[in-house]
């Protein structure tokens, strides 16, 4: 076998090696972290966070009315006790009852709204925990596929390795030189020649070159550098 034909095998093995290496890093970048299961679990904690400052509000309205309940029932003693017969004060008594009572009733109102904020926040957080459920039970599958894909992929790998070592070695050595060379300059190292075209940079080669590559012999393209290959 040819050297040049050999260095395009080093290259299709290492371009293969290079795709797989980058799988294993994508399947261990998404095996980090689930950004979906990190969003849902903070939705279920800004819920939870939601729910208990609504709490908070209802035990401080609910005081709140309790404290005006307190003073109108006070109020209604001096009122209707009979103790105080003085009209004005009566009168203002009065006044103070109703005044009270028109409080007591916008904390009623509020209590009533609170309730229903709290009843929506639990629905919601029944369903954000549902969800949670289900994406973590679909992960837990996708964790042992995306395993297994990772173990086999490696297991695929030290294998090109090998092939790699073993292929390397079996050609001169001056011309795994050059290859890399080439390689580190242009990315492709060896181009196919088609119908008289180098494929690296589609140029049209003069007939010279393309004789010493259908002769076996390394020979770069007078345009773009690269190792030509007639396959």
């Amino acid at each position: 076998m040819s050297a040049v034909k050999q260095l395009y095998q080093l290259q299709e093995i290492e371009q293969e090696i290079d795709a797989l290496e980058k799988e294993i890093a994508a399947i261990e970048a998404q095996l980090s972290g689930n950004d979906t299961l990190v969003k849902a679990r903070n939705d279920i904690t800004g819920l939870e966070q939601q729910i208990a400052e609504l709490k908070k509000s209802q035990r401080n309205n609910q005081a709140e009315t309790a404290d005006v309940t307190a003073k109108i029932a006070a109020a209604e003693k001096e009122l209707y006790g009979g103790r105080n017969a003085n009209p004005k004060e009566l009168v203002n008594f009065q006044i103070e009852i109703d005044s009270l009572k028109t409080r007591r009733s916008e904390f009623e109102t509020k209590e009533i709204g609170i309730i229903e904020q709290v009843d929506q926040a639990n629905a919601a957080l029944a369903g954000a925990q549902a969800n949670l459920v289900r994406l973590e039970s679909e992960w837990q599958g996708l964790r042992l596929e995306l395993t297994k894909k990772a173990e086999d992929s490696r297991v695929y790998l030290i294998e090109l390795n090998k092939r790699r070592e073993q292929l390397v070695a079996s050609i001169p050595p001056d011309a795994v030189s050059c290859y890399y060379t080439v390689k580190k300059q242009k990315g492709v190292a060896v181009a196919k020649i088609e119908q008289g075209v180098c494929r690296g940079c589609r140029i049209q080669l003069p007939a010279r070159q393309i004789q010493q590559a259908r002769g076996n012999r390394i020979v770069q393209c007078s345009s773009c550098g690269r190792l030509l290959f007639m396959p």
